[in-house]
């Protein structure tokens, strides 16, 4: 889902000549606590869910877009997240910060995983491949 944050920045961006961030950054949404994800959810402002930090990396991983084809994006990249403890997650997020645990930037968007909740063992990698996609609101 892309957040209203996420919404603002795309408008200011495209019609109204705002800040362009060149790279964006995929964080994970910790299953523990999880009561879901809003619209209305900004960096410093998730109350259905935690970030999860369960993962070697020292930041949150680069989104490699490949840039709009049609009414998605292409990805060129998967994100790869190594595990350092046994854990769970619910789900991911797009940012403009690559801070782990940051609150300040852009929340672009939220999603949760297709296959439902990922229970991983420390060690194991998860990786995340990612495609934004578009839709007039009358099409659905």
């Amino acid at each position: 889902m892309i957040t209203n944050d996420g919404l603002t920045y795309l408008l200011n961006v495209a019609l109204s000549n705002g800040t362009k961030y060149g790279t964006w950054y995929i964080g994970l949404i910790h299953a523990t606590n999880f009561a879901g994800c809003a619209i209305a959810d900004t960096l410093p402002s998730h109350g259905g869910w935690e970030e999860g930090n369960e993962y070697a990396e020292t930041a949150r991983q680069v989104w490699s877009n490949g840039g709009a084809v049609g009414e998605a994006t292409g990805t060129t990249a998967v994100a790869t997240f190594t595990i350092t403890q046994d854990t769970v997650f619910k789900g991911f997020f797009l940012a403009s910060s690559n801070t782990k645990g940051g609150t300040s930037g852009v929340l672009l968007a939220t999603a949760l995983f297709q296959g439902g909740d990922q229970q991983l063992l420390a060690g194991q990698q998860l990786q995340i491949n990612f495609q934004l996609t578009a839709q007039d609101a009358s099409a659905s």
